[in-house]
């Protein structure tokens, strides 16, 4: 570069008019068209919704509403501590099962919710890319 004391008197710098074809940078050479800045592009999306963590909160928070729905009160309490103390098998199963059918409907609508998001700006750019039937030209068959 040059020092700011050689430049002349009129202002203008003698280096600004001279193309630099390669710069010198940590030992390494890079072209001037490597240190230029991309174009401006459109900006970034706007940053996506966490699903899986609104629907699993909207999953324990209703479970969190069951529980303190089930002890609020006393012969609710004593029925509930009655059915934990001594389960049956098939309840158990039952039970088991249950939770496993929600746990898989709980994941899969997050996974539908995000996939549903990923995909919205590949639908928005094609809707914007599909002009609508008003500015379409119209065809004259002869």
């Amino acid at each position: 570069m040059s020092d700011p004391s050689a430049a002349r008197a009129d202002g203008n710098d003698e280096s600004e008019t001279t193309p630099m074809d390669d710069t010198v940078m940590n030992d390494t050479v890079m072209h001037k068209t490597e240190i230029e800045r991309a174009p401006f592009t459109a900006p970034a999306d706007r940053p996506r919704v966490r699903w899986a963590g609104i629907v699993w909160g909207v999953a324990i928070a209703a479970a969190a509403t069951a529980g303190v729905v089930l002890t609020q009160s006393p012969n609710a309490y004593a029925t509930l501590v009655e059915w934990v103390a001594a389960p049956s098998v098939p309840a158990l199963v039952a039970a088991a099962l249950l939770t496993v059918g929600v746990l898989i409907l709980i994941a899969g609508v997050a996974g539908m919710l995000s996939r549903g998001q990923r995909r919205l700006p590949a639908r928005r750019a094609a809707s914007a890319a599909t002009p609508s039937p008003l500015e379409r030209p119209e065809r004259h068959t002869t």
